[in-house]
């Protein structure tokens, strides 16, 4: 079974690689980058604050990210890649504020799951799938 780490960040970069991580941070203005690199990875985030950017790069088979946030003006480019595994990627966001911009690209030979549920107002979503490599990948902007 993974082990989750619970990692408190505050005006921090972070950068993981290989395994499974769990991170909480508040605050305002934080940089978080996350690579996971394997099968069967997830990646779960509670953020709390403003003006932060996610950024997290799953290259991995059967690739999960859950990712819980409040907050206004927060970036958020999560790329989940690579076979996708019997049951697909899954992306979950639950996000309320405004001004948000989330962009997702999904790439895999399943099906793949994207579940947001989004609370505010003028925030931007932009979700990219294929079964081939996606060309020319979007990155979310600021609002």
């Amino acid at each position: 079974l993974p082990v989750f780490r619970w990692i408190t960040i505050s005006r921090l970069s972070s950068r993981f690689l290989a395994g499974c991580c769990a991170m909480r941070f508040s605050g305002n203005s934080n940089l978080m980058i996350t690579n996971l690199i394997g099968s069967h990875n997830t990646s779960v985030s509670t953020l709390t604050g403003n003006n932060n950017q996610i950024t997290e790069v799953v290259n991995t088979s059967n690739g999960t990210v859950n990712n819980t946030v409040s907050g206004d003006e927060n970036i958020f480019n999560i790329q989940q890649t690579d076979a996708a595994g019997v049951s697909g990627h899954l992306l979950v966001m639950n996000t309320n504020g405004n001004y948000n911009s989330i962009t997702t690209q999904q790439q895999g030979n399943n099906n793949t799951d994207v579940n947001l549920t989004i609370t505010g107002t003028n925030n931007t979503t932009t979700i990219r799938t294929s079964s081939t490599t996606i060309v020319n990948p979007m990155t979310a902007v600021a609002r």
